[in-house]
């Protein structure tokens, strides 16, 4: 990092690796001697003091393939950040002092070229009872509904995107692609631009930043100017993520971490699990020829 003062430099970036905990287990037909690993992920982190807050943005880079992004919030509550009742919440003795509650509202811009490729597609898929009923339950189908222009889009119920390569396939033949999945998330209505969950637009370099975006080279400066229906060759994927910060005792202090952010998940990127034991790797598909 370059600090204005001569050739002095400061570390900024942390890169560690990291156990994950169990990857899978299958008894299979050895109950005696289960197949079990553990994951590992690579972790990129780096440290932005904001204010009183002190924010991580993390990438971390599992053994599987998944790309885990998130934004972890720590520091110390403002010291004269506080209100009335129906506002915040009572912080140290006694119902006086309240610390206000507020929002924390993150943007992430991800650029795909699975393949080496930047004319990916997105596709939406949600899910929905039909109304029948099976042996077993009731029956559910999934739609698929191309998104191919320029979109600001929101969750549902069993509800999911993915960012797919019309070039790359796997050895099975089917297309590479990303799987977003999202979690917690509290959207900021009060702001149209925090509104949507996810949104699709056209690639263009000056389009840098979802809101307040300054490039004199862009005549828009936030996602929702940026979507004018264009049609999508090359996707960009803006993901917000909120998070409503109601304080607690416990903040103070130094806060614990709070994490807000989303997943990257490879569907289709290999035929199995890459992960997979040697003497596994025979099982892929229903097994009956």
């Amino acid at each position: 990092m370059w600090t204005g003062a001569g050739q002095d430099t400061k570390k900024v970036l942390c890169v560690s690796e990291e156990e994950t905990g169990l990857a899978y287990r299958l008894e299979g037909e050895t109950p005696e001697r289960p197949y079990a690993k553990m994951g590992s992920d690579l972790v990129l982190r780096t440290i932005s003091k904001v204010g009183w807050y002190e924010y991580i943005t993390e990438y971390r880079f599992a053994d599987d393939g998944q790309i885990s992004v998130r934004l972890g919030a720590t520091g110390d509550l403002a010291p004269r950040d506080y209100t009335t009742p129906d506002q915040g919440w009572p912080i140290g003795p006694g119902q006086t002092d309240y610390s206000v509650n507020h929002y924390h509202s993150a943007f992430w811009r991800v650029d795909f070229n699975i393949g080496g490729y930047g004319t990916e597609k997105v596709e939406q898929y949600d899910t929905a009872p039909t109304g029948e009923r099976g042996r077993r339950g009731a029956i559910y189908a999934t739609s698929k509904t191309d998104v191919a222009t320029e979109a600001t889009l929101n969750t549902d119920l069993r509800r999911w995107w993915r960012v797919v390569s019309p070039t790359s396939r796997n050895a099975d033949g089917h297309f590479r692609s990303y799987e977003l999945e999202l979690g917690a998330n509290d959207a900021y209505e009060a702001h149209p631009e925090t509104q949507p969950d996810v949104t699709f637009t056209q690639y263009k370099p000056c389009e840098k930043f979802a809101t307040f975006n300054q490039d004199p080279e862009c005549a828009g400066t936030t996602i929702l100017e940026y979507t004018n229906g264009e049609r999508l060759t090359d996707p960009v994927m803006w993901v917000r993520v909120g998070f409503h910060h109601v304080p607690r005792d416990e903040d103070q202090s130094p806060m614990p971490v709070h994490w807000q952010g989303f997943d990257l998940v490879p569907r289709d990127f290999t035929a199995q699990n890459p992960l997979a034991p040697a003497d596994r790797l025979g099982v892929n598909g229903d097994g009956v020829s």
